[in-house]
């Protein structure tokens, strides 16, 4: 059996501590977990919450894989239609590769109102564009060149 954590990067407003100690505490609860034996450790993503939630789950294991050497590091999730799925594959694969093979890589469709409303995207299209990621992932993670509308925007612009 494997055992993991799921600490939150949060900071509700009745014990509010500077985001960046939240940040510090969070990454050592990786180092702690590892030490203690845990087989994972997973982070969550939300956006514009009261309490600080993390909005950037590979930044945060990037940092974890640097501290660590064992403990796998996972997403819980990624909210795929908020994202382009090739950052998400290249960001992935850079934190794959800091931490020696320890990325689990998880995706979901969001489903909270005020995170979709606040960065413009429709929730009636939260499922088919988690579809449409998640099909765009397979391709880029399998076939050695992909070719997308995304990847062919003009650089100049």
């Amino acid at each position: 059996m494997d055992i993991g954590i799921l600490p939150e990067f949060r900071n509700p407003t009745q014990w509010a501590t500077p985001i960046e100690q939240v940040y510090r505490e969070g990454i050592e609860k990786a180092v702690l977990a590892e030490r203690l034996g845990f087989d994972h450790f997973w982070t969550s993503e939300h956006h514009f919450a009261v309490d600080s939630w993390s909005p950037s789950l590979l930044t945060i294991l990037a940092a974890a894989a640097a501290r660590t050497t064992r403990i796998r590091l996972g997403t819980f999730i990624i909210i795929l239609p908020f994202h382009q799925p090739w950052r998400v594959a290249e960001d992935a694969a850079a934190v794959d590769m800091i931490s020696g093979g320890r990325l689990d890589l998880g995706v979901g469709p969001g489903w909270d109102l005020n995170e979709f409303e606040s960065l413009g995207v429709p929730i009636k299209q939260r499922r088919p564009r988690m579809h449409e990621g998640l099909e765009a992932l397979r391709r880029l993670f399998t076939e050695e060149r992909v070719t997308t509308a995304a990847s062919t925007t003009d650089s100049t612009t």
